[in-house]
């Protein structure tokens, strides 16, 4: 966790444990407090729909409303750690830190990404075309905010990748660890 100074603290390397996951159990209130924000704002400047003009603010909010699902708390800690999917790769650099008494954050995170599985500009648009119909269909699609953590080479293998989705996953081969389950994803 970074602190007040900016640099990293060490930390019990228990807090990597791939077979160990705490749920979420603020995602639904994140996804509800995300949906009425962005109802609001499309409620208030309808033309905020359409693309170009002032969107800039629109897009800043739309982008901070993804990333506000799928990240518990504001820190690198929650990026990386609190995900319940890892890359093979991650899942296999975090066991290797889970064998050290201690360690410093920073060398684990150091090459990885928290990588959203449906991209981030892709929910946007998504947000957009569902505005018109109301809190339930933003609500929907915030919902299937998902982050997996993966290393920066599979980060740019997915973003290569011409499918949305697990599909993308599966498509480059790159396996993920279900933290909650303990096993690997079945792709469909």
């Amino acid at each position: 966790m970074k602190s007040m100074h900016g640099g990293y603290d060490e930390c019990v390397a228990y807090s990597f444990d791939p077979d160990v996951y705490e749920p979420d159990v603020g995602r639904e209130q994140r996804v509800d407090f995300w949906t009425d924000v962005l109802l609001a704002a499309f409620q208030a400047v309808p033309s905020a729909r359409m693309v170009g003009g002032a969107n800039g603010y629109l897009d800043r909010l739309l982008h901070e409303a993804v990333w506000g699902v799928t990240v518990p708390v504001h820190t690198d800690a929650s990026k990386y750690f609190w995900q319940r999917y890892l890359s093979e790769e991650v899942e296999k650099k975090f066991r290797q830190a889970c064998s050290l008494k201690r360690l410093n954050q920073k060398a684990v995170v150091e090459g990885l990404r928290h990588e959203h599985v449906i991209e981030v500009n892709k929910l946007m648009g998504h947000l957009r075309t569902a505005a018109p119909n109301g809190r339930s269909a933003l609500r929907t699609v915030l919902a299937t905010a998902v982050a997996c953590v993966v290393t920066d080479e599979e980060h740019t293998s997915l973003g290569k990748a011409r499918v949305d989705g697990w599909e993308r996953y599966k498509k480059t081969g790159v396996r993920v660890w279900d933290r909650s389950r303990r096993g690997w994803c079945a792709m469909p």
